[in-house]
Formats: structure tokens, sequence, C-alpha cells
């Protein structure tokens, strides 16, 4: 697929730090079509609908759950070094099973 941009899509707004570092609320989609995600109301609805029904069930209960989550905490501290540290090990784990 030469040529084509890859970018991750964060499924719950990167705003929203209590999930922002969960891989398992990210999608990797082409550039292009990350762009007309943002480009209409319509289109994010669309989008959303369509992603919803090539995930997995228990990323589809994750991502209802974190959405439906209303409390305020929107941002919290985050020890981002942890963050890192766990997403290089989830990393090394998926590249040994290659």
């Amino acid at each position: 697929m030469e040529g084509l941009v890859w970018q991750a899509e964060h499924l719950v707004e990167r705003s929203n730090s209590v999930s922002y570092a969960d891989s398992r609320l990210v999608v990797l989609v082409e550039r292009s079509c990350h762009g007309w995600k943002h480009f209409t109301k319509s289109n994010h609805d669309q989008y959303d609908e369509w992603v919803r029904q090539k995930l997995s069930p228990e990323r589809v209960r994750l991502w209802d759950a974190v959405r439906a989550d209303q409390r305020a905490h929107r941002t919290h501290k985050v020890d981002w070094k942890l963050e890192l540290l766990a997403l290089q090990k989830e990393l090394s784990a998926l590249t040994k099973q290659v």
C-alpha cells in the first residue's frame, strides 16, 4: 500500500486523558479517512458506526463505557513515563507473536 499515510485514531478524544494511552481505544486509519471523519458531525457519526461493526464486542463495550462515564475526570494527573513503559511492554509482546 505504497504512498498511504497511516494514523492512529483515538476512539475517545485525546483530551480525555483517562483513556489516552489505552491501545484498545485506538484504531489505525488512512490519513484521508481520518480527516474525513473530523470534517463534519455527520461524518463522525457514520465513521463511528462503521468502526463499531469492525471491532470486537469487548472493545465496543470498553469504548461505550469510557464514553458513558460522565464523571468530571476528563483530565487527570498521568504518569506518562509509566504509560510509555506499559505501551512498550505491549509492543514487545505483540512483536514476539509475529
